[in-house]
């Protein structure tokens, strides 16, 4: 609504700053105060540093390609022209086409199947980083401040005492020259839309629970967002459960909860469910034993795997989902569904590209009509990425190539989940 975008909107400003960017990577910023008076600056802003990896040790390089150490995860960063391979005595000089070839795009190098590359070699190459950079408001004056160049997940830089960030700059690693596409004015604070919370209605044993102290048993669905052992710091700390746990524990202070976690990277739902791809009694990811036999009060299923599912397998007579709800309603749990951001390994990457992700899938269209028709809280994680732009944040700046989330991309998730609850 209008009233919850003004909320959201920064009180100190009339509207967004207007920005422009023009040759030698200058930036202008304008913007209104909420007094009307209007203010202007123009700033500098440096590209990316170019580094140097030199003698990079490789003892295998396959047609599929490898990342390069330095580099790993950062997409776009790789400076294609810049790839040297050499034999560990450099007396051999490979050769890009014949030997190898470069993709910029994935930051990969390839291996040519009919080359006669022996290994181990040298790999010697130059790239790019990423950073955010913040425009600042403070006492009616406009500043800039440049943000750390960071392998993956970058932040923007912190602000001090009376601060306020009106604007943020993505350097995204392909960048060699400054456009509008790098420039993410901020229209909201934080996600605008708020709906009165409906746990007490769908999920009246677990408010029970949590006001009351009776032990409640959370248990964690998913993949590999839910597993969260992928690149990131502190990622048992990052999980979005235990983010979401402890953001009941702070509303509900009598809530006595045990949070089980059960997930299978690189998997889906289909994985869980059909008998012929279900590991047996007594293996690790056991549907009957990990999920059910477990009787959880609450499950919580995350499965951004099950977007590249078959509608048949959404939908149909064999539908996955049919089958949780039954199985669940079986052993007495209730149940929220995550609908998951819809990130894929192939892109974009790019800073102008990160502000308009939209996540159109049959899966998001499945689980909006799926969990309201069942009376299944729903958790609309995608809803809240595809506006992170409105917030400066571009999407490459909460994971790894946009895919696996960093902990503040999972505070999304916990976000989401929380909005469910009421406050007390």
């Amino acid at each position: 609504s209008k009233a919850e975008l003004q909320a959201a909107a920064i009180p100190e400003l009339k509207e967004p700053v207007q920005m422009t960017a023009s040759a030698g990577n200058k930036l202008s910023v304008t913007a209104i105060l909420k007094n009307g008076k209007k203010i202007s600056a123009s700033f500098n802003v440096p590209m990316l540093k170019v580094n140097t990896a030199v003698k990079e040790y490789c003892n295998s390089l396959s047609v599929q390609g490898k990342m390069p150490d330095k580099i790993i995860s950062c997409y776009g960063g790789l400076i294609e022209n810049s790839v040297k391979i050499t034999s560990i005595d450099e007396k051999t000089v490979y050769k890009k086409g014949t030997d190898f070839t470069v993709d910029s795009k994935f930051s990969r190098i390839r291996k040519v199947k009919t080359s006669v590359m022996k290994f181990p070699v040298y790999l010697n190459y130059q790239y790019r980083l990423h950073r955010i950079d913040s425009v600042i408001l403070k006492d009616g004056k406009l500043s800039y401040r440049i943000g750390k160049e960071v392998r993956i997940i970058p932040e923007a830089p912190a602000l001090e005492t009376g601060e306020i960030r009106v604007a943020n700059v993505y350097l995204s690693p392909d960048t060699v020259k400054l456009t509008y596409g790098n420039c993410y004015p901020i229209s909201e604070r934080f996600y605008p839309v708020k709906r009165p919370p409906v746990t007490d209605k769908l999920l009246p044993k677990t408010m029970k629970k949590l006001r009351s102290g009776e032990p409640l048993i959370i248990l964690a669905w998913g993949d590999s967002i839910t597993n969260t052992s992928y690149e990131i710091p502190n990622w048992k700390r990052a999980r979005w459960q235990v983010q979401f746990v402890n953001g009941l524990k702070k509303r509900f202070p009598k809530a006595n909860i045990k949070l089980i976690t059960e997930a299978w990277g690189g998997h889906n739902s289909n994985h869980y469910l059909n008998p012929q791809l279900n590991p047996g009694p007594g293996m690790p990811h056991n549907y009957q034993e990990r999920v059910l036999d477990r009787k959880p009060d609450l499950i919580v299923s995350e499965w951004a795997n099950d977007a590249w599912m078959s509608y048949s397998l959404l939908t149909g007579p064999n539908s996955n989902y049919k089958k949780m709800l039954y199985d669940f309603r079986k052993i007495g749990a209730e149940w929220i569904i995550l609908a998951t951001p819809y990130g894929t390994p192939n892109g974009p990457f790019d800073a102008a590209s990160q502000k308009n992700i939209v996540h159109r899938t049959q899966y998001h269209s499945f689980l909006r009509q799926f969990a309201p028709a069942n009376r299944i809280p729903l958790a609309d994680v995608s809803a809240r990425y595809v506006r992170l732009a409105k917030q400066g944040v571009p999407i490459m700046a909460l994971g790894t190539y946009g895919v696996h989330p960093g902990e503040a991309g999972l505070k999304v998730f916990a976000d989401a989940l929380l909005d469910l609850f009421p406050e007390k």
